[in-house]
Formats: structure tokens, C-alpha cells, sequence
């Protein structure tokens, strides 16, 4: 089994409303991706999946505009 060289770096932005309930209703995630053999078809279709089954993400998107940048 070999090693896999990877770095991964995340920024995170939101907006929230500004009367209350003072809740995010954008969040952008920049993700910053570096792996070797990894295309960004690959990774897209991991972060997708993601957005479907992560619980965390299921959360956040309830009624919030959730996007997000790849930068290879």
C-alpha cells in the first residue's frame, strides 16, 4: 500500500440576515485541492455526494444558497 501526497486547504464566507432569527442564508466554501492523480471531475463528484449525506451540510442547507469554488 503506498502513500498519497495531498494538501486541502478550506475558506469559509457566509452571510447571515440581519434581523432575526440572525441565520446564515449564504455559504461559500473554498476549497483548495492538491492530490496527486485526483482529477476535478473526481472531486466534484465527491464534494456532490457530500452535499447529499452529510449531515452537517443537511443542516446548513435548509433554506440556505450553499455553493462552492475548486481550485486544482
Amino acid at each position: 500500500m503506498g502513500t498519497v501526497r495531498y494538501t486541502l486547504q478550506l475558506r469559509v464566507e457566509g452571510v447571515k440576515n440581519e434581523s432575526r432569527p440572525r441565520r446564515f442564508t449564504e455559504i461559500h466554501i473554498n476549497y483548495d485541492v492538491q492530490c496527486e492523480g485526483l482529477t476535478g471531475e473526481a472531486l466534484d463528484k465527491y464534494l456532490r455526494i457530500t452535499e447529499r449525506v452529510c449531515p452537517a451540510v443537511q443542516s446548513l442547507n435548509a433554506g440556505c444558497r450553499l455553493a462552492y469554488t475548486l481550485n486544482e
